[in-house]
């Protein structure tokens, strides 16, 4: 048990050396109604599977019960939870939603790697589709997509679909085109793509999705675009309108910011600790010494 855990009274199962296949990034920000449900249905199907797996919840300066909760429920699913491991971090402020899932993901261990949100929109055996296309098409990227036509869709209201809609029309024209939907929260990573491109990130609020496919292109990684099952929760802590705004200056914003990133041949793999990464003849800074300090 590391220190960390210790220190949060996480109690662990025994864990063996074996590799950890898949790591579950769970960025949260005052969802101590739901975390609960949330932990409770991924560690159980994630139990279930023959490989090990952990969840990384990554807590963005909540104010509520958000991490004792998840800590919580985890410590009495851990005792039947063989081959799982909780690991959590705390921002030491609310630093935004994309801010928190490239801090998760650059320290997932696993060789796939799952962004979800933390309310479960799509419902965590979704898992198995994104799957399926890497191994069908050899995608280096699955993200799960509300607008396709295998998509099972429970629409929310009016206004946020025409918000949505909007918004996708803007970043097919501004962002990334040839992606229905890029905004849904499930995303599944082979952590070599998730990490070099968490650490070119530089988007901390919630368009982040759209410079992860905008780099995605750039670096040479296959993307799937895949239909699932989503259902509209009630609860987000996103205004459509104000959250729209400002999603179409940080494209806009994340265009300049990487417009000498010339496209490569192949991917470009993320070594790691070392804060800088070359790309062809040139060298990028990937650690930032300043975030923007963005609420949301």
């Amino acid at each position: 048990m590391t220190s960390l855990a210790t220190q949060m009274g996480i109690q662990q199962p025994e864990t063996t050396s074996s590799p950890v296949l898949l790591s579950v990034v769970i960025p949260a920000y005052n969802e101590s109604d739901r975390i609960e449900r949330s932990i409770r249905r991924i560690v159980e199907y994630v139990a279930l599977q023959p490989y090990r797996s952990e969840v990384i919840l990554v807590d963005d300066g909540s104010r509520d019960e958000t991490v004792n909760v998840a800590v919580g429920v985890w410590n009495r699913l851990a005792p039947r939870s063989e081959g799982v491991e909780l690991r959590v971090l705390r921002n030491d402020r609310n630093r935004g939603k994309g801010y928190s899932v490239r801090q998760g993901m650059l320290i997932a261990r696993g060789e796939w790697i799952l962004f979800t949100d933390a309310d479960l929109s799509s419902p965590i055996d979704q898992l198995d589709r994104l799957f399926a296309a890497t191994r069908t098409d050899g995608a280096d990227i699955a993200i799960g997509s509300r607008r396709v036509e295998d998509a099972d869709v429970h629409q929310p209201s009016l206004r946020r679909r025409v918000i949505s809609g909007a918004f996708s029309w803007v970043v097919r024209r501004l962002g990334v085109p040839g992606f229905a939907d890029t905004q849904c929260g499930f995303k599944l990573y082979r952590r070599s793509a998730g990490q070099t491109i968490a650490s070119l990130q530089r988007t901390s609020r919630w368009s982040f999705d759209v410079e992860h496919l905008l780099l995605a292109d750039r670096l040479g990684y296959q993307v799937a675009e895949v239909g699932v099952r989503w259902a509209h929760q009630d609860g987000s802590k996103v205004q459509p309108v104000r959250a729209a705004i400002g999603a179409v200056c940080d494209i806009i914003r994340m265009r300049l910011t990487h417009r000498r990133l010339g496209r490569v041949n192949r991917p470009v793999v993320y070594g790691g600790p070392p804060s800088f990464v070359r790309i062809g003849d040139r060298v990028y800074q990937t650690r930032l010494s300043r975030w923007p300090q963005i609420q949301v």
